[in-house]
């Protein structure tokens, strides 16, 4: 499931969305920030920094992998993320994604998932932002919003080594009033009662 389907469920049609499958020898283009109108200048920006941020994190971890002295077993291999740029187009919502999934020696699975999302409120989403004490909503819907979201998730090949999940997120209504989410967790497979102190 896409980070956007997880945002919006219900929304995303399969026939409204594009993909472009970036193999490791070629790499995805990635937009400068979003030339939407719905849109403010810090969530332009924070668009340009998830975009800035999934590269920054890719090319760190393939830098990681790539150094990874081999044994005479292990052949040398380059690995490198695969990613797959989707894209929507529709009369509620539009926007775009890159998703990028690294399975390699150090880092046995790895994924740097991006969404960037325009559309306008339903009534039902609407309400029920308003009632959460997010004055600036009309209850009744239709505002524009836009949302940007960057999601990662890293299972070491070492197993004294956690899982690490993390996410940060934007929802801006109405190009006016912003709200900024996100957390990290740790998921050790073996519980070292030291590390949780």
């Amino acid at each position: 499931m896409h980070l956007a389907a997880s945002f919006y469920p219900n929304t995303i049609p399969p026939s409204s969305i594009r993909r472009h499958v970036d193999h490791p020898q070629r790499r995805c283009h990635r937009p400068h920030a979003s030339s939407s109108t719905s849109s403010s200048p810090a969530a332009q920006d924070f668009e340009a920094f998830v975009l800035s941020t999934q590269a920054s994190i890719i090319k760190t971890t393939q830098s990681l992998e790539n150094t990874t002295p081999t044994t005479p077993t292990t052949p040398t291999t380059t690995k490198s993320f695969i990613q797959d740029r989707w894209e929507r187009q529709g009369p509620a919502t539009s926007g775009y994604g890159i998703t990028a999934v690294l399975e390699g020696s150090i880092v046995e699975k790895a994924a740097v998932n991006i969404s960037v999302i325009h559309g306008t409120l339903t009534p039902e989403r609407a309400k029920a932002m308003s009632t959460r004490g997010r004055s600036t909503i009309n209850p009744e819907g239709g505002d524009p919003y836009h949302a940007v979201a960057l999601s990662l998730v890293f299972h070491s090949a070492n197993p004294h080594i956690p899982t690490l999940r993390a996410d940060v997120r934007l929802f801006e209504a109405a190009g006016q009033q912003a709200w900024y989410g996100g957390g990290c967790d740790l998921t050790p497979f073996y519980l070292y009662e030291d590390d949780a102190r």
